[in-house]
């Protein structure tokens, strides 16, 4: 695993409140775009630059599943993105399992200590979750 950078806790929180706290809307304001808005406002890097539009929890899905489900499907916009497999860490983003949500996966921003801001309808959700998380190298 390579070093990556991270941010305070405050400072990850804070752009979770910015970036994730509106209403959701698939596609603009939605868990992976939310997230990517507020890993760029801390990092400048988008990783959800590249991705096309959908609009609905379907398009969403199909696209998902059309790039080989969650992990290969947000583990390539990550690695195009240059971030490396990470810790846990302050800033980080992370690919949740979510147990019991129909989706069974959210992407987060992590707030450290297995704490995860998720955009959810018009809220920030705090939670504690497994995950698989990607960072800025140290070096980049």
């Amino acid at each position: 695993m390579t070093g990556v950078r991270s941010v305070s806790r405050q400072a990850a929180l804070d752009a979770a409140l910015s970036c994730m706290s509106g209403g959701f809307v698939w596609g603009r304001s939605d868990c992976c775009h939310a997230a990517c808005a507020a890993f760029c406002q801390l990092w400048s890097v988008n990783p959800m630059r590249a991705v096309p539009s959908y609009d609905s929890a379907l398009s969403a899905a199909l696209y998902v599943r059309r790039n080989g489900g969650a992990r290969a499907c947000i583990g390539r916009h990550m690695e195009d993105a240059g971030l490396v497999i990470s810790a846990s860490l302050p800033g980080v983003l992370g690919l949740l399992s979510v147990p019991g949500d129909c989706w069974t996966w959210a992407l987060g921003l992590c707030l450290g200590d297995g704490e995860f801001a998720v955009h959810g309808d018009g809220e920030l959700i705090v939670m504690r979750a497994d995950a698989i998380c990607w960072g800025m190298p140290e070096w980049g």
